[in-house]
């Protein structure tokens, strides 16, 4: 299995009491049983009960098909085979519980995967901390591929963790120009961005946008924001960055 970033290049967040829903317009494409990672330790809580999965196939390669796309639940950050939870995919990974969605079984350009799965055992990623969430192919055949859009991935149980203000980390960064009304600059002294959630003063999570590679500076449309007051949750691998920001 293959460790990979998500290639979102716009990515939602709905983070509701007991309940996330994460939407992305795409493309993403998957080869065979490769996967990105939604979640790693210590960025979830609560106890995960249910997941659903909507998306529309767009490109396949060796009969993939919409309902391939899977989500899968390892106990640590090691992206690997017999995890605790795979739903989706045609391919058995040893998961202690697997599902195989009921829609989207079609490798016809324009299937619609739109399934939801409780799970018989839920999952506490309170009490384990180091519990990770990933999307990818659940398809194992030779040169297998898949690319999907208009992705909504629904986690019930969990929300994410309150973000950690780390004082070192959020001081490498510099948010400019601050206020501002349409484009801001996000950019860090060699700590490469994996995503930015943007919060609002209620504490209410607006979006959250992942690069389509890691680096250092990232940019932001925020036109679309109501004038006020946010913060840039920013997530690297040496930790969090809470930066103030003033939309006008």
């Amino acid at each position: 299995m293959k460790k990979t970033l998500l290639l979102f290049s716009f990515f939602t967040l709905f983070n509701l009491q007991g309940q996330i829903v994460l939407n992305a317009p795409g493309p993403i494409t998957y080869t065979a049983t490769q996967f990105g990672q939604l979640y790693t330790d210590n960025e979830l809580q609560g106890t995960l009960t249910a997941v659903a999965l909507q998306a529309t196939l767009t490109a396949t390669l060796a009969d993939t098909y919409a309902n391939d796309l899977a989500i899968y639940v390892t106990p640590t950050s090691t992206l690997a085979l017999n995890g605790l939870l795979q739903a989706g995919g045609f391919s058995n990974l040893g998961a202690t519980e697997r599902h195989q969605w009921a829609s989207g079984n079609s490798s016809t350009l324009g299937t619609v995967l739109n399934s939801t799965y409780t799970l018989l055992t839920p999952l506490d990623f309170t009490t384990n901390p180091t519990y990770n969430v990933w999307l990818g192919n659940a398809y194992s055949g030779a040169g297998a591929s898949g690319t999907w859009t208009n992705l909504t991935i629904t986690l019930t149980g969990v929300s994410e963790t309150p973000a950690s203000n780390d004082d070192f980390v959020s001081s490498t960064f510099n948010v400019y120009p601050n206020p501002s009304s349409s484009l801001v600059t996000i950019s860090g002294n060699n700590m490469p961005i994996r995503k930015i959630g943007i919060i609002d003063i209620n504490g209410r999570a607006i979006r959250t946008e992942i690069p389509s590679i890691a680096s250092n500076e990232m940019t932001l449309d925020i036109s679309s924001l109501n004038t006020g007051v946010y913060f840039l949750v920013i997530d690297t691998e040496q930790g969090n960055a809470v930066k103030k920001l003033v939309k006008n």
